[in-house]
This record gives C-alpha cells, structure tokens and sequence, in this order.
C-alpha cells in the first residue's frame, strides 16, 4: 500500500523536447537586470596621432516587459521593450610631432535607449519545474538622450623652451550634437540578439542575452573615418504570468 502510494506522488517524466501544443495563447513577464555596455570604436586606427586607445565597458541597467507566443511547447516567437541605462569609458593619448604637443582625453559616456527586440525562441525540459530557452533575433534601439563628458590636458613646449601644461573640460550631447568634441553618435540602431536561460516553476525567468550592432552608430561630419557598433550583454531575473 505504502509503494502505490509513493508512485502515485512521484510527478510523471517530462520529455526534454515537448512538440505539444501550448496551455497558454501568450505569456507575460515583468524583469530587471545589470550588465556591460560599450560602443566599439576605432580611434586607435582612424587618428594617426593616436599613440593609445583604451575603451573601458561599463554599467547596463535593464527594466521592461517581454511577451511569448508561443507555438508548440518547444517553440514560440518573442519581444520586449526594454528601457535601459548604459556606460562607458575611454581614455586616448595624441602625440602631434610637428606641434610638439602630447595630450590625454578621457571620455565619460552616458546615454539611455528603449530597445524592442523580436526573436525566436526554443525551450527544453530540464525536468518538471524547469525549462531551458535559448533565443535568436534582431532588436531596434532608440537613443532617448544622454551625455559624454571629456577631460583633456594638452602638454606643450614654448619657444623659450619652457613646459606648459592645459586642461580644458567638454561636456556634449551624446546623440547628434551639432558641435562635437570628437564624434557624436546617431540614436537609432539595430542589430542581433542572441540569449540562454532558464525557467523556474514555470514563473521565474532568468536570462543571459547579448545585443551585438550591425549600425554605423558614428556621425563624424566627414571629418574622421570613425566607426562605432553596440555591445551589450545583459544578465536579467523576471517573473512571469
């Protein structure tokens, strides 16, 4: 009596690969998160006085609301939007030979964007209260403001033969500024996005993605031949309804 009873609460086998259909039409999820931004960016190789480059990533906070529809178990397509705030960092040193000058810049970026992404999405049973998702797609970004600061010091050589160190300290818009120090950057962008993660008790989500840009974020006003493209990778924890 005692052995039918525990087979009876022992919780049946999931398949790891389910081809059923759906209990739900869409499904629903609320989330937040923390991870890296950067904008790869070529100054090193574009500015031939650039003696150093160092970018720095920096923070990426995340808050928004996804939305599946699933079409069998396995598969569902998916989107989001997404409001995000995002830095980073770069320091360049400039040796101009013919001025005798060496300067140092260090740039301080901050902007914020409204992603919305739009993917495909593959689940697996990991076992009755867990699903592993994996996803694949494309996200569209719209810059809604921010700013880059910049520090310079300029050390020169005067003609008496005397040093002369100058700072000065820039701060611009970070989207399409008129009068940019070096660059400023377009606000729209779009690019790919891939993902893993897994689902708890068919309510906790956890999810690892990464937004890679396809767009010449860069607008140099036919001064400089810089590029600029988006990395993120974001580490987000939802729940879902």
């Amino acid at each position: 009596m005692m052995a039918m009873t525990a087979a009876a609460q022992t919780p049946k086998d999931v398949p790891f690969f389910d081809s059923g259909r759906p209990d739900h039409f869409i499904e629903i999820d609320i989330h937040a998160g923390d991870g890296v931004s950067t904008v790869r960016q070529n100054y090193g190789s574009a500015i031939p006085s650039v003696s150093d480059f160092v970018l720095t990533p920096a923070n990426r906070v995340v808050m928004g609301a996804r939305a599946i529809l699933p079409i069998r178990n396995y598969f569902a397509v998916g989107t989001a939007i997404d409001f995000t705030i995002n830095n980073y960092y770069w320091s360049m040193t400039l040796l101009e030979r013919s001025q005798g000058t060496l300067s140092t810049l260090y740039s301080r970026n901050h902007y914020n964007t409204i992603d919305v992404p739009l993917y495909l999405q593959w689940s697996f049973n990991l076992g009755d209260k867990v699903k592993w998702r994996t996803k694949t797609g494309m996200y569209i970004s719209f810059g809604v403001g921010g700013h880059t600061k910049i520090n310079e010091t300029t050390s020169s050589t005067n003609s008496l033969g005397q040093s002369q160190v100058t700072e000065n300290s820039y701060r611009d818009k970070y989207y399409d500024d008129e009068d940019p120090v070096v660059n400023t950057f377009a606000k729209t962008d779009m690019g790919m996005v891939i993902g893993t993660g897994i689902l708890v008790n068919r309510h906790w989500a956890i999810d690892l993605d990464m937004h890679t840009g396809f767009t010449q974020l860069a607008r140099n006003f036919g001064v400089l031949d810089i590029s600029g493209r988006t990395l993120n990778v974001t580490f987000t924890v939802g729940y879902q309804f």
